[in-house]
């Protein structure tokens, strides 16, 4: 029992399925983003594009610039490794 707990915890980063699985997890995820609200916002696949809520009063134009790059652009640039860490800060910050 002890050895399979151990074995279920190793949470050992070597090797080259842990990068094969976190790069197939990435894209995935990036994908799935841009599949399902980055392309609602330019009107592909819906009938009317989505409208972008504007809760803090900014100008139209930035505000639906900043929604289509945070469901465009940063999840691109996660799909291909760019600014990854930037990129995700503001896809997080997107959903809270």
């Amino acid at each position: 029992m002890k050895k399979l707990v151990q074995t279920i915890t190793n949470t050992n980063l070597e090797g080259k399925l842990i990068h094969v699985a976190l790069l197939i997890f990435r894209i995935a995820l990036s994908l799935e983003l841009i599949i399902a609200h980055g392309l609602k916002k330019l009107g592909v696949g819906v009938a009317e594009a989505e409208q972008v809520p504007n809760p803090l009063n900014l100008p139209e134009e930035f505000n639906s610039l900043f929604a289509d790059a945070a469901n465009l652009v940063f999840p691109a640039s996660v799909i291909f490794g760019l600014f990854t860490r930037i990129a995700v800060l503001q896809l997080v910050r997107k959903f809270q």
